[in-house]
């Protein structure tokens, strides 16, 4: 999220649309690893294929930040939907024993420490 707001205040007039797209598909660069999943070591995987997770995955998993994101930028009302999706998230989180949020559960994705998958290493 901090790249976002980087990439938001920096480009504010083509930021939105830029900022959208990389909500949606930071999954799919560097193996299912966006930057901070990269720097604490974590993997967006799909278990039921065993593989990391593809453009449409990642947009599926994402789209509910997104759609937060796209809401916080209409002043009151939209900050309190966006509130309201974050919640949402987290408790989706909290209240699921994988700790998947719902974008994981429509997906079909589970985010995974790198070091126990190894995936995308070809053997």
């Amino acid at each position: 999220l901090l790249i976002v707001s980087i990439f938001y205040d920096l480009y504010s007039g083509v930021g939105v649309i830029s900022v959208m797209m990389y909500l949606l598909i930071v999954d799919v660069f560097s193996q299912g690893k966006s930057v901070g999943k990269w720097l604490i070591g974590l993997q967006a995987y799909v278990p039921t294929r065993g593989s990391v997770c593809t453009f449409r995955e990642s947009i599926i998993r994402n789209f509910p930040l997104a759609v937060g994101y796209f809401l916080f930028l209409i002043p009151y009302i939209g900050w309190l939907f966006t509130l309201g999706i974050l919640t949402f998230e987290g408790l989706m989180m909290i209240g699921n024993r994988q700790g998947l949020r719902i974008g994981d559960e429509i997906a079909g994705t589970q985010v995974l420490e790198q070091d126990v998958l190894d995936v995308g290493v070809e053997r």
